[in-house]
């Protein structure tokens, strides 16, 4: 006869009450953090005087100009408005800038700092100039390997991509600022 015998139990389901408990909690935990004002970036509206805007920029083509009208697009705000009493963005001017922060000791560049900005104005309605040269400022630093050339550049043009994304976040933010105090 073999002394090894194993008994095995049959798992056990949770109870109704653990799931009870359970829900109670997840209830919790998500009121509050809506009561604190918690909520996913960019998921958040404009208010509603913003539904049309005049968009001008002095390179129409430019990623972040393309950006920027993509995301307004996404709001459903009317880029073409012809109406009086609307706002205007005007995208002055667009920066980008790489400098060396560290070096190995063979003096070749270890980090890199990239620096994205943009000169802004917004124009109410009225014609007064609400934000007269604002600036929209972003800036990363990520590590360079120069035995692998090729992989950092790719890093580098998505750690841009990331850079203009906060930029026009930070336009956004500000616009839903001044149209929310009118």
């Amino acid at each position: 006869m073999d002394r090894c015998h194993m008994t095995s139990k049959a798992p056990t389901m949770p109870s109704l009450k653990q799931y009870a408990k359970a829900f109670l909690l997840a209830v919790c935990a998500l009121s509050l953090l809506t009561a604190c004002g918690w909520h996913l970036r960019g998921s958040e509206g404009l208010p509603d005087n913003l539904k049309a805007l005049n968009f001008d920029t002095h390179n129409s083509n430019s990623p972040l100009s393309r950006d920027i009208q993509r995301t307004l697009h996404q709001y459903d705000i009317d880029l073409q408005s012809s109406e009086a009493n609307v706002y205007a963005l005007k995208l002055l001017q667009e920066r980008e800038s790489k400098r060396v922060v560290s070096l190995s000791v063979d003096a070749l560049a270890n980090e890199y700092e990239l620096l994205s900005e943009a000169r802004f104005t917004v124009i109410d309605g009225e014609g007064r100039a609400v934000i007269n040269q604002g600036l929209a400022q972003v800036t990363r630093v990520y590590e360079h390997d120069p035995d692998d050339a090729l992989s950092k550049s790719e890093e580098e043009s998505l750690v841009r991509d990331e850079m203009r994304a906060d930029l026009v976040r930070q336009i956004i933010q500000r616009l839903r600022f001044i149209a929310a105090k009118r």
